[in-house]
């Protein structure tokens, strides 16, 4: 339950940043060329979005991206990296392409 947890705080920091800003889910499907239930079910925790699409709704979002991916952001540590860890984590990969073993 662990990564389902960490997945559903990044889903509620994603809801609350694209809030913050006045965006719709819609808005936010139309910029990044995704169906309206993709953002919604990554705000709700039941997927992630993969590592280039994170960065653009943090671009979009005016977030660094550590910040909309950590519950308390590391200095030196790469949001990048972490969303590695939480997909390999989420598909259930005992090896991780950056970290070996994962450490998600």
């Amino acid at each position: 339950m662990k990564n389902a947890d960490r997945q559903m705080r990044i889903g509620a920091r994603l809801h609350a940043a694209r809030v913050a800003i006045g965006l719709t889910s819609e808005s936010v499907a139309n910029e990044l060329a995704v169906k309206q239930g993709t953002v919604l079910r990554w705000e709700a925790g039941e997927s992630l979005p993969n590592v280039e699409m994170f960065i653009d709704l943090a671009v979009l979002y005016g977030k660094d991206p550590n910040d909309l991916m950590l519950d308390s952001p590391k200095r030196g540590y790469s949001a990048i990296i972490a969303i590695n860890h939480a997909m390999c984590s989420f598909e259930g990969r005992a090896q991780c392409p950056i970290m070996a073993p994962c450490r998600g």
